[in-house]
């Protein structure tokens, strides 16, 4: 199928007719209902021709390694603020969002991967995840290099404690 139509795929959802009746070898008849390649590579190559298989090599990586970096720095900065409620929530999204690109890469490579509208959706929405996570990192002060452990809090004594020391009289 690849060697037919090697620049321009067969089309979305087109793997079916075309699989059965020109592909499938009258000894494995039994095959003629597979809906779709079992690879994510395949996949995409075959229904979208080049263009998807660049699509895929320039999309996938860079989103697993922009939310990678982007949880990273969370975390430290979620270390590193008072605040580390919101920093460990966007953490914590962060992160699942990365795991759900893994699982969707994992996952096309032994079933449907991406061209079924729950799976598309799932990976457009961890996608926006991860861009919404990376841009809440690198929007954040960049936290000590080599400090990974929060700085000793200084407390200050309450307000009232400094006025009444300016306004004593000396005797």
């Amino acid at each position: 199928m690849i060697r037919d139509h090697p620049i321009w795929g067969v089309g979305l959802d087109q793997f079916v007719t075309q699989y059965a009746p020109r592909y499938v070898d009258p000894a494995g008849w039994y095959e003629r209902f597979t809906s779709h390649p079992h690879n994510i590579v395949l996949d995409f190559y075959v229904r979208l021709g080049l263009l998807g298989l660049w699509w895929l090599v320039f999309t996938l990586p860079p989103m697993l390694l922009r939310g990678w970096r982007a949880a990273m720095r969370l975390r430290n900065n979620a270390t590193e603020t008072t605040n580390v409620g919101t920093g460990n929530v966007q953490f914590a999204l962060t992160l699942g969002a990365v795991g759900a690109l893994v699982d969707f890469t994992i996952h096309g490579f032994v079933d449907q991967g991406y061209f079924l509208h729950m799976l598309a959706f799932g990976f457009w929405f961890a996608v926006l995840i991860i861009r919404l996570g990376y841009t809440a990192a690198f929007s954040l002060p960049q936290p000590a290099v080599g400090a990974l452990d929060p700085a000793p809090r200084v407390t200050r004594p309450p307000a009232t404690a400094i006025l009444r020391k300016q306004t004593r009289i000396a005797p």
